[in-house]
């Protein structure tokens, strides 16, 4: 059951909220004041589109408020009930970006924001489609009569996909298309199975057993040779890495004896020559190099101290250089100065200043004697009519009087006109003087002063001059000291260093004396180990050779084994063959029986698909029927025709009218617009009660079409009624006020059109 429908800039609506009731509510309004958009945003919320946009009749962006004021965004909060649980669902529709939607059930979110994720939850809840939707529980303005308007085909078709029926055409259609391919399968497999009968006469199954039999008992025969080989290889290696671990013993003890013997030769050498060197005191050195260290101490610090001096005179060359440099960039600069500044007179503000007042001048005679020509060229247009009168005393001139006057206008016209020539001609004079002398007024006044300022700073370039001398002078005489004390210290550091072997020797003397005791010690330790170890070389080189001829033999036989294990696997192929080609003989022949029997089933699925068909038509026409007749009883108020039926023949649904018990007819045009309006409305009530769905309700856009008053109040008997028993909620669109006075609610919707005002709701 729907609660209530919240909308914010939805079409007409600016913001209304509208909660439903349970039973017959009725919506009542003027053409255009929103009424039918209602209905729109219950179908938009639940399947997140409407007929117009799915059909491309309206784009989304006009669901949004355009006027008075166009609006970027449209909400729409739909709350229903469903099983006893509460569900609400939000959409927000954008101008120029994507839509959103939410689904919550008791408050909490379910889907979203993904619009179509919301789509199929709904769908899945309701158990319904649009279209389908559409069909059964709304019947839009104008379209009441729709299933009567179609042809017989669509007819047919549209009933049985709201019967949920039209699958079993699919079923005996498909069921057709499988058994053809069925039977293209079935004479591909029984060509396949003759093809594998023939392959398989060409291997003789025995010949490659007993072949493949040989093979394997030659390659086991040996591989037991290669087993007692082994054993034997084993042995003799065993041999040979007891008699390896001798000889790399021996020949490392013989090479140690070798290099012990080298050492001491070589210290024995050493030690001779160190003391024919060590003559002098070892005291008496240590002495004299702490003292030549202390005294290379000395010398350091004087450098650093003389490095200090000479670092700060360097540091003022480079600046008096920078100094210098930078005058002499100056000095060319004030030469080139002086000589653009040397042709502009020193008074070129005065003569610009000047140049300026004549300029004016003239431009203010130019303008007078202009004033002053047009005054005269409009006397002279005057004068020159064919009567004219004195300026003084107003009378009129006479031919000669006027010639006169015109003649002298004309004369002083001519003498200004020469005058405004030769001021003009003066006023470009002194413009062009005046942009010749501005340049060089701007030109003097930008430089003058950065000229006097270069005049001042090169006067101090002598100076710079000599400093720069004096300092130059001072810093060689620093660098000749340094230079001497360079050397002072590099040969106190050639004497240390000579002191410091000196020392060093006796050093050397100590430790290569302790090296020859301990060499002459392992030497002799070393030679008593030789003389215990037992080596053979000639058995040596005897074990190598026999191991090599047993590996070679082992070898040899291995290569056999490969070779053998080859043949095994191309006899194992063939066998594998012959039994891959008897399975899927096999195969094919039992999928050949398997297929044949399907052909068989799918001819009978077919047959009972549309049996099946007719039968679930038959039933639910059947209790359309049974809804029909009751319907019919409430919907019309007449007896002219006592009883009508809704039935399927000849591949159409067709409505049978009964006239007093006599006869029966198809309905067709001899029935009255009013009549046709009433059978519509129980077909459509009729279809929307059997074909009932978890969204329970009915909404009908202006039911009362072409009814009289009396079809109209028995129809709205029929709403406040009979129809509660059947569904939660009964919504009805209308302009007809027979309709609201047996409503449990009453919608009245309004709009102020003239000014474009927005839907207003009001609830009775």
């Amino acid at each position: 059951m729907l609660k209530s429908l919240i909308l914010h800039n939805w079409k007409s609506h600016k913001h209304n909220e509208i909660n439903f009731s349970q039973g017959y509510n009725v919506f009542v309004g003027n053409i255009g004041s929103g009424k039918t958009s209602i209905f729109d945003a219950i179908v938009f919320s639940l399947f997140g589109t409407t007929p117009n946009i799915t059909s491309r009749k309206i784009p989304v962006k006009d669901l949004i408020m355009s006027k008075p004021v166009e609006e970027e965004e449209a909400t729409i909060t739909l709350t229903f009930e469903l099983d006893k649980e509460e569900y609400k669902i939000e959409r927000i529709l954008h101008r120029t970006k994507s839509s959103q939607a939410k689904i919550y059930k008791n408050n909490n979110l379910i889907r979203g924001p993904k619009p179509s994720d919301v789509n199929d939850e709904v769908e899945k809840l309701l158990g319904i489609s649009l279209d389908a939707f559409m069909k059964a529980n709304y019947a839009e303005q104008n379209s009441i009569d729709y299933f009567l308007r179609l042809p017989a085909n669509e007819r047919k078709a549209l009933f049985d996909n709201l019967f949920d029926i039209s699958f079993y055409d699919d079923i005996a259609i498909n069921s057709r298309q499988v058994n053809n391919k069925l039977k293209t399968k079935y004479e591909e497999l029984a060509q396949k199975t003759s093809e594998y009968k023939k392959l398989l006469e060409n291997y003789n199954v025995n010949e490659i057993k007993e072949k493949l039999d040989n093979i394997q008992k030659e390659i086991l025969q040996i591989n037991n040779e290669l087993n007692n080989t082994n054993k034997i290889i084993n042995e003799q290696k065993a041999k040979e890495l007891e008699i390896t671990k001798q000889k790399l013993e021996y020949e490392t003890k013989t090479n140690l004896i070798n290099n012990l013997l080298g050492k001491e030769k070589y210290l024995d050498g050493e030690l001779q020559k160190l003391k024919e060197t060590l003559k002098e005191n070892k005291s008496e050195l240590e002495d004299k190099l702490t003292k030549i260290k202390t005294d290379k101490e000395q010398l350091s610090k004087d450098k650093i101290n003389l490095e200090q001096e000479y670092n700060n005179l360097r540091s003022k060359t480079l600046f008096y250089n920078n100094k210098l440099s930078d005058l002499n960039t100056k000095q060319n600069e004030f030469t080139k100065l002086s000589e653009q500044l040397k042709d502009i007179p020193k008074d070129i503000n005065d003569i610009v200043n000047k140049l300026v007042t004549l300029i004016e001048d003239a431009k203010e005679r130019i303008t007078k004697n202009d004033t002053l020509s047009k005054t005269l060229e409009q006397d002279i247009i005057t004068l020159e009519k064919s009567t004219a009168n004195c300026p003084l005393c107003t009378q009129e001139l006479t031919h000669e009087h006027k010639e006169d006057i015109l003649q002298n206008k004309m004369q002083n016209k001519k003498e200004i006109e020469s005058k405004i020539l030769n001021d003009k001609e003066e006023y470009m004079k002194y413009k062009q003087d005046y942009e010749i002398k501005n340049k060089q007024r701007e030109f003097y006044n930008r430089n003058i002063e950065l000229f006097e300022k270069n005049k001042i700073e090169l006067s101090e370039i002598e100076n710079i001059k000599k400093l720069l001398l004096d300092n130059t002078e001072q810093e060689k005489l620093i660098k000749e000291k340094l230079n001497n004390q360079n050397n002072e210290i590099q040969t106190r550091d050639n004497t240390i260093k000579e002191l410091e072997q000196k020392i060093k020797q006796f050093l050397d003397f100590d430790t290569k004396q302790k090296d020859l005791d301990k060499v002459k010690t392992d030497l002799k330790e070393t030679k008593v180990i030789l003389e215990n170890i037992k080596y053979n070389p000639e058995e040596y080189t005897k074990i190598k050779e026999n191991l090599q001829k047993i590996l070679t033999e082992q070898q040899y036989k291995k290569q056999i084994v490969l070779e053998k294990e080859k043949q095994s696997k191309e006899e194992k192929f063939k066998f594998e063959q012959f039994e891959l080609l008897l399975k899927n003989k096999d195969s094919s022949e039992k999928e050949c029986n398997l297929l044949n029997k399907y052909i068989e089933d799918f001819n009978v699925f077919g047959q009972v698909s549309k049996k099946t068909q007719e039968q679930v038509r038959s039933y639910v026409i059947e209790s359309i029927n049974l809804v029909f007749q009751d319907l019919w009883q409430h919907i019309y108020p007449y007896k002219d025709f006592n009883s009508i039926k809704f039935n399927a023949d000849n591949g159409d649904y067709k409505i049978e009218l009964y006239f007093n018990n006599e006869y029966k007819r198809e309905l067709d045009e001899f029935i009255s617009g009013g009549e046709r309006s009433s059978i519509a409305l129980a077909l459509r009530i009729a279809m929307c009660l059997v074909m009932k769905n978890k969204l329970n309700l009915i909404i009908l856009d202006e039911p009362t079409h072409n009814l009289d008053e009396k079809s109209v109040l028995a129809l709205s008997d029929l709403f406040n009624n009979y129809l509660p028993q059947f569904v939660d909620q009964t919504f009805v669109i209308t302009h007809d006020s027979n309709l609201e006075q047996y409503a449990k609610n009453v919608y009245y919707i309004s709009r102020n059109k003239e000014t474009d005002g927005a839907t207003e709701v009001n609830i009775k």
